[in-house]
């Protein structure tokens, strides 16, 4: 799990809804997800909206978390990059 604050998953999760909710109302579904949602569906177009909410709220988490980590990392790293450096002088 990641080392998000509960603030920030909090924040994560409301902007993650906000984006489901627009490609529902839109009817502009990301195409992997919905595919799946519409399998799982077996074609039903209302069963595959439920279950694309799911699918795709996960594929989102799942996204910014790795970004998070990323970017932790990246961070991590230049600081010690800096402590050496330092060190160095």
């Amino acid at each position: 799990m990641s080392n998000l604050s509960e603030e920030d998953k909090k924040i994560l999760e409301k902007q993650i809804a906000k984006k489901v909710r627009s490609e529902l109302d839109k009817e502009d579904f990301e195409d992997t997800a919905w595919l799946k949602a519409y399998s799982k569906a077996n074609g039903k177009k209302d069963q595959a909206k439920v279950i694309y909410i799911d699918i795709r709220s996960q594929d989102l988490w799942d996204a910014e978390i790795e970004n998070f980590e990323v970017e932790a990392t990246a961070k991590a790293k230049k600081i010690q990059e800096e402590q050496i450096k330092t060190d160095k002088d």
